[in-house]
């Protein structure tokens, strides 16, 4: 399987609220108790505090939140109960302990999870300077092609540690949304929701598809064509 990506960079870096712009609460509406995961809790639901206001993103399997935990900014991926299937539960597994066990200083850092029966919760560190996708897409502030080329220069540095991981992590949902930039513009990789442990020389997908965004995702894997070794 094929990783490509293209980073082209320009302009400004959008910040997201503040602690001090926002009340914390721990009245998020989080799903009813249905399963129970195998993942021992390091962080306890009743340590959590949530910022409805701060959502930052929300996806297929879940919603991630501005918030703090053991008075420490955090940014909370909460997923989804009716998503909670044993494939998805699987897929939580999964990303816990890829991110648990691969820490870089361009890799988003794991603070710990809840397992708890009816709360699944990642907790991340907070990345406070928007993504990569925020980035090009606001021309108010101009950046150095020194700038530019660092930032290039740390998804690289991130996906090479994934890539000489033993066994290798692959990605497989590289895109600008899933590169973060702290307040000085350092980039951080998250999201491992797709991500797979390599343990022969190719990957297969399965039959309902490759994994990964269309938009950033190389054309032999979309037609299930890949026949290359990916290289950073």
């Amino acid at each position: 399987t094929t990783e490509i990506y293209t980073l082209s960079l320009h302009d400004a870096l959008p910040i997201f609220p503040s602690l001090e712009s926002l009340r914390p609460s721990k009245n998020v509406k989080l799903p009813s108790p249905r399963k129970f995961s195998a993942i021992p809790s390091t962080i306890s639901s009743e340590e959590i505090e949530y910022f409805p206001s701060g959502l930052i993103d929300t996806g297929n399997f879940g919603s991630v939140y501005f918030g703090k935990v053991r008075e420490l900014p955090a940014a909370i991926k909460v997923l989804k109960d009716s998503k909670m299937t044993t494939k998805a539960m699987e897929t939580f597994k999964r990303e816990v302990e890829i991110v648990k066990n691969n820490s870089h200083p361009n890799i988003v850092r794991y603070l710990g999870v809840c397992a708890e029966p009816g709360k699944f919760v990642i907790v991340m560190e907070y990345i406070p300077g928007g993504n990569l996708e925020q980035l090009l897409q606001d021309p108010k502030r101009k950046i150095s092609l020194y700038t530019k080329m660092r930032i290039a220069k740390e998804v690289a540095l991130g996906m090479n540690w994934l890539h000489n991981a033993k066994p290798q992590i692959i990605h497989r949902d590289l895109k600008l949304t899933n590169v973060l930039l702290d307040t000085d513009l350092s980039a951080k990789i998250c999201d491992f929701g797709l991500s797979q442990e390599k343990f022969s020389p190719f990957l297969r997908d399965p039959s309902t598809g490759a994994k990964g965004t269309p938009l950033w995702m190389a054309p032999e894997v979309q037609i299930g064509r890949a026949s290359c070794r990916e290289r950073v």
